[in-house]
């Protein structure tokens, strides 16, 4: 109702160059370009202290928020091409909630490549005490458990854990 009586839209979940990005992508048609999107987002650091997102983490977030999903599925491409140690537990995490299977695959292998430089940084350490489901699928992945194995895994654990938290509650 504020909106229409202001015309103004305040989006405070996303900075303001990210969202220009996004803007111009449903406007236009056009991608952005990958050098434009390389720089950080004039986001702070985020809360629990990781690094602020890259502008094409942020726009393929915001590109998931709205469901625009060709821009959604260039930036899961891009990403798996720029993966580092220092975002791709941040990466892993995002491709786990917003169930991107091709982007979690990548970063997979990527720690599975690096598990040197991985396994050492602070982000590591709180991707798997945070999120155990993620933790199980780098353990399956990394000892090789076939892929629809560690599927049907994870997902007995997932039933296992409902069935747990619904007699904990009776």
């Amino acid at each position: 109702m504020q909106e229409s009586a202001s015309r103004v839209i305040v989006v405070e979940d996303c900075a303001a160059d990210t969202f220009k990005a996004f803007l111009r992508y449903l406007y236009t048609d056009n991608l952005p370009t990958v050098e434009d999107l390389a720089k950080p987002s004039s986001q702070a650091v985020k809360k629990d202290g990781s690094p602020p997102l890259t502008q094409m983490e942020a726009l393929w977030a915001v590109s998931h928020k709205y469901q625009v999903q060709r821009l959604q599925r260039w930036c899961e491409a891009q990403l798996c091409n720029q993966l580092s140690a220092e975002q791709v537990c941040c990466i892993l995490r995002q491709a786990h909630v917003f169930e991107a299977a091709q982007l979690e695959k990548a970063c997979l292998s990527y720690i599975k490549d690096n598990s040197a430089q991985v396994l050492k940084l602070q982000a590591y350490s709180d991707l798997i005490s945070k999120w155990p489901e993620v933790a199980l699928k780098i353990h399956l992945f990394t000892a090789g458990v076939p892929e629809a194995e560690a599927a049907a895994i994870v997902q007995a654990r997932k039933v296992r854990r409902l069935n747990d938290g619904v007699e904990r509650t009776s």
